[in-house]
């Protein structure tokens, strides 16, 4: 009897077990992250949130009406575990300009929500440390 296959298909289901192997239902490395953002007590609406893991690809939620998100990864739900950089960016639309002879493409003017230190990795105060196994949320509270 050739106990190839039945080796393979042992080595499978070890690597499966330890979350190396991807499977239906489920995206190996990759854990459900959720959070609020909020700027003086109040929730930012519609703001993008960016979690960059020291190890792995970012990770990208947007925030609705209560300043909650859930983050995704390449479309697929979750992130990288491990510690992150975190960076969040929030616009209103100041004045629209509309497409014209002189301006083909149009444009809009914006302005920043929150403070602009939290848009750039390099000045974001923001961390959070995901931990495989363990509840992610994370509740962001933005000052000046």
């Amino acid at each position: 009897m050739n106990s190839r296959p039945r080796s393979i298909a042992m080595f499978v289901a070890a690597l499966a077990a330890f979350g190396i192997v991807g499977g239906c239902g489920g995206d190996a490395g990759l854990v459900e992250v959720t959070g609020t953002v909020t700027y003086q007590g109040q929730p930012v609406a519609d703001a993008n949130v960016l979690f960059q893991p020291e190890v792995g690809p970012p990770a990208t939620g947007q925030t609705d009406s209560q300043g909650g998100f859930t983050l995704n990864t390449g479309g697929r739900p979750g992130a990288s575990f491990g510690p992150s950089q975190v960076a969040v960016t929030a616009f209103e639309d100041v004045r629209t300009v509309e497409p014209s002879e002189a301006d083909p493409e149009g444009y809009s003017e914006v302005r920043s929500l929150i403070p602009e230190k939290y848009a750039n990795m390099g000045s974001s105060p923001l961390t959070a440390e995901v931990i495989r196994g363990e509840t992610n949320h994370f509740d962001f509270e933005l000052t000046d």
